[in-house]
């Protein structure tokens, strides 16, 4: 394996002098995420879930009184002899 450049002093850096500027040239890196962070806070897996969080249910009001407004979509009674589907 070879070792990084910025970690090994006996070991002399490699220059690029290609004009494209990349976050890398300015030792700009993305920081990683630990995994035990990701499971402090989890999405409802259904409706029932997320109709016990405030934040949720803002959060689909907000939707809802968007469609609405947008007249994109509406309540309607189902057909007779129909059966709904589910969705996200």
């Amino acid at each position: 394996m070879i070792p990084h450049p910025l970690s090994d002093p006996t070991h002399a850096p490699v220059l690029n002098t290609h004009p494209m500027q990349t976050r890398s040239k300015f030792y700009i890196f993305q920081h990683q995420i630990h995994p035990s962070l990701l499971l402090s806070h989890s999405e409802p897996t259904n409706v029932k879930q997320a109709l016990k969080d405030k934040n949720w249910q803002a959060a689909m009001q907000q939707e809802y009184d968007a469609l609405i407004s947008q007249r994109t979509w509406g309540l309607v009674p189902l057909p007779p002899a129909r059966k709904a589907f589910g969705c996200k």
